[in-house]
């Protein structure tokens, strides 16, 4: 659908804007992203651009930041980069606090809303650190899509059937049927006697959960939770895409105020005074 997009085609979206909005303007990888930061910034200061794709924005800003264009910035996700020691890769462009914003989410207070609109609470109280439980699930995930990013195997992980490995009941992850529904799903059998031990190779070393264990992920077994160990919902009254969306909408400005994300975002504001991101507090009196 978005095949025609790429780079260029977005970079040429910035210029163009530029002529209708004398302000800041902020490359974001998709729809959701777009949602998520429009409940943030103050759209009548800061457009939003919207890349169809991590690749296409960076290249997008590649190309502005070649051509000294002033008063754009792309906040990305920081996917595996934190894990692998890289920075961002210019300047006006930012990472994700965690893997993604669905991460972010996840990591705020907006789960437990979350959990308080979908879940029994009698059924969450049993898991005492439900947040962590989730993290350790997902993690196996994490690292095996990582695998497939770094070493280029080809392994899918869209459409996946989590109840063929996530205990529905404790929301523990059988890694022998993890690998098992990954090879599968991905046709790639030619992988299954060496995926095992490449995967117990990677886990060697820990890792900060929430740089390793992709948003959606953690969600689909969310969703999971919400049929049996949290709640008595039905699959497909309680929907991965539903879940995403309530975190959105359950985010506060105030728990983004207190991530690095809006930090460096607050940083570029004051080197770029002429391009405000944010909203102005007016004056008391």
């Amino acid at each position: 659908m978005f095949s025609h997009i790429d780079d260029a085609w977005v970079a040429g979206t910035v210029v163009s804007l530029r002529a209708q909005h004398a302000g800041a303007l902020l490359i974001v990888e998709g729809d959701t992203d777009q949602s998520f930061f429009e409940a943030l910034v103050d759209t009548g200061l800061c457009l939003i651009v919207v890349a169809h794709g991590r690749d296409n924005a960076i290249g997008a800003m590649r190309r502005l930041t070649d051509r000294s264009f002033e008063g754009a910035l792309a906040i990305v996700d920081a996917d595996f980069d934190v894990l692998e020691d890289r920075s961002p890769p210019l300047r006006d462009i930012f990472f994700t606090d965690g893997h993604d914003v669905e991460m972010m989410t996840f990591a705020s207070p907006a789960l437990e809303k979350v959990l308080g609109e979908f879940g029994q609470r009698r059924r969450v109280q049993q898991f005492p650190n439900l947040r962590g439980t989730l993290l350790e699930s997902a993690r196996s995930l994490g690292y095996l899509l990582w695998l497939s990013v770094r070493d280029c195997l080809g392994l899918r992980f869209e459409g996946l059937s989590y109840r063929q490995f996530v205990d529905e009941r404790t929301l523990a992850v059988e890694e022998t049927l993890l690998l098992k529904t990954v090879i599968d799903h991905s046709q790639a059998h030619h992988l299954g006697e060496r995926l095992p031990a490449q995967l117990a190779a990677i886990k060697a070393d820990a890792h900060d959960p929430l740089h390793l264990c992709c948003g959606h992920h953690v969600v689909c077994i969310l969703a999971v939770a919400f049929c049996k160990a949290l709640g008595t919902h039905s699959r497909n009254e309680i929907t991965p895409g539903l879940i995403e969306r309530a975190l959105r909408l359950s985010y506060e400005e105030s728990y983004f105020g207190g991530t690095q994300l809006c930090k460096h975002l607050r940083n570029w504001e004051q080197q770029n005074s002429r391009f405000p991101i944010f909203k102005r507090s007016r004056p008391v009196g």
